[in-house]
């Protein structure tokens, strides 16, 4: 089973939270981060995105450090403050656009977990992405985005959140993108007891989004082997809660002959089926894709073998 235990967060007051929390969808562009940047000075991308305001090249570490000393400044002034004990966090989003409430558990999971395979991955990560937000890590000692984990539904769990939401929030507020946002406290001894014993059942968490900043904190740890680096914050909602939109990518520039002989090439990886024409396949079980272009509709299923030889590779 994995671990996962309570910490002291280092936290905005709640005067300060809801100019701190950063936008929570991504921005467009660059220049929408500098708008939001120069409109808000306090916003938590003055920790990772300090060089975007920079008109001279210079190295990361340079930024990163910059960010270190925007959170000791916010630390001086006590708009940041540390818990005084160990806690979970209940954290709640509702999002107005959709009409989606979320409501899960922020605690620490241990590093180690990733190589014993009872957090479990699902995408392979780029070295230099890695390699990116170590520095982003070491250099700020901080990680102000959880990562996004999943768990098994458990009758136990929802009825531990039901529980603490009755309480009044520590934050209540609404982000810039138009999000409402929760925060309950579990600190008491018996509660932290009672979080650690129901999260003891589950076999494993899943990673939903942040399979990079999983392997940062792990390089980070390999690194830096200290007791305090081996554990890193995440969030988590049961399977219950997570909604998968669709995924798209445009190739445009491809030669007219690049094209010919299309189902062909594209068999030798996937079975291949042809769908109504002028409309693209949306994908309804693993493995499976939809491929649209200016002549035909196609539906992709990934073979067998090739299947699960990539599930060996991210699994292993």
């Amino acid at each position: 089973m994995p671990i996962f235990v309570p910490f002291r967060a280092l936290r905005p007051i709640s005067e300060c939270v809801a100019k701190f929390s950063a936008k929570t969808t991504d921005f467009k562009n660059q220049e929408e981060v500098l708008a939001d940047m120069r409109q808000n000075t306090e916003t938590y991308y003055y920790v990772t995105k300090q060089n975007l305001l920079s008109l001279v090249k210079k190295p990361l570490e340079h930024f990163f450090s910059m960010g270190a000393q925007f959170i000791q400044k916010k630390m001086a002034s006590r708009d940041l403050l540390q818990d005084s004990k160990p806690g979970f966090y209940v954290y709640k989003q509702v999002d107005h656009a959709t009409g989606r409430t979320y409501t899960g558990i922020i605690g620490l999971a241990d590093v180690l977990d990733l190589d014993k395979n009872v957090i479990k991955k699902h995408e392979l990560t780029k070295v230099v992405r890695e390699e990116y937000l170590y520095k982003q890590l070491h250099y700020t000692e901080v990680l102000g985005e959880p990562v996004l984990m999943g768990h098994k539904y458990s009758q136990n769990i929802e009825t531990l959140l039901e529980e603490a939401c009755l309480k009044t929030p520590e934050y209540h507020f609404e982000s810039i993108d138009k999000k409402e946002h929760q925060l309950w406290l579990i600190n008491s001894l018996v509660e932290t007891e009672k979080v650690s014993k129901v999260f003891g059942e589950l076999e494993a968490f899943y990673i939903a989004d942040g399979h990079h900043r999983c392997a940062s904190t792990l390089r980070h740890y390999n690194r830096n082997p200290l007791p305090a680096n081996r554990f890193f914050m995440i969030f988590l909602l049961d399977e219950t809660q997570f909604h998968i939109d669709s995924f798209h990518r445009l190739v445009n520039g491809l030669e007219p002959e690049l094209l010919k002989g299309l189902k062909d090439k594209i068999s030798t990886n996937f079975e291949v089926s042809s769908y109504t024409k002028g409309q693209l396949f949306k994908p309804v079980k693993h493995s499976q894709y939809g491929l649209l272009t200016r002549n035909e509709s196609l539906i992709l299923t990934l073979k067998k073998n090739l299947k699960q030889l990539i599930q060996k590779r991210i699994w292993m």
